[in-house]
């Protein structure tokens, strides 16, 4: 019996896909794990596809028999084109989870995933239209820029990590970032942002040196 599965619920454009997400897949990663079957869900957008993927933990048999009648109704509601269930051990998947993370942290990031794909519905809730990512306000004079960044910043603060645990964070998130930078929009693209980070390091170091302002 398998116990994971991917199920690719197929779309035919980005703004499909993202009506997908919000239509069905933020609500069944809350009502799918009240199924007996289910352990945990969560899902992601589709790589280089337009699809939605939709992974399960648990019974993916009794999942994918008690849901199917839900996923062809999406297709009827043309809210997908189609869908189809991808079966696979997590050692089978070269690159990816245990390959990459190790055993433990494979089920750590299935865990997160589950947590972000949750959190996903609050901030869809809350911003009509999703805050830049660094400065929503750029009109605006203000000694400091607030964007998505700060939500980031203030939940590892609420939840009691200290600075260093922070900087930590930021930096190994932008060493992901940059690597899959490079294999998806390839090396130029990759080592002009990491100029950028040189130039904004040096600027930093400078306003450090000189005494930052203070904040609360």
């Amino acid at each position: 019996m398998a116990d994971r599965a991917r199920v690719a619920l197929e779309t035919d454009s980005e703004e499909a896909q993202w009506t997908l997400i919000t239509e069905y897949a933020m609500d069944a990663v809350y009502d799918l794990p009240e199924l007996p079957a289910c352990d945990r869900a969560f899902y992601l957008p589709g790589g280089s596809t337009t699809n939605v993927w939709l992974d399960i933990r648990g019974d993916v048999e009794a999942i994918v028999e008690q849901e199917t009648s839900r996923w062809d109704d999406l297709v009827s509601e043309g809210l997908a084109t189609g869908w189809h269930v991808e079966q696979y051990p997590l050692e089978a998947m070269p690159g990816e989870y245990e390959a990459l993370f190790g055993k433990q942290g494979a089920d750590l990031w299935d865990q997160l995933l589950a947590l972000s794909s949750r959190l996903s519905r609050s901030v869809e809730e809350e911003f009509a239209e999703l805050p830049a990512p660094v400065d929503e306000y750029p009109d605006e004079e203000s000694p400091a820029r607030i964007g998505w960044w700060a939500l980031l910043h203030a939940l590892t603060e609420q939840m009691g990590y200290s600075l260093d645990d922070e900087f930590d964070a930021h930096l190994e998130g932008m060493r992901t970032n940059i690597e899959n930078m490079a294999r998806v929009d390839g090396a130029e693209r990759a080592n002009r942002r990491l100029d950028d980070l040189e130039e904004e390091l040096d600027n930093l170091r400078e306003q450090v040196d000189t005494g930052p302002p203070s904040e609360e």
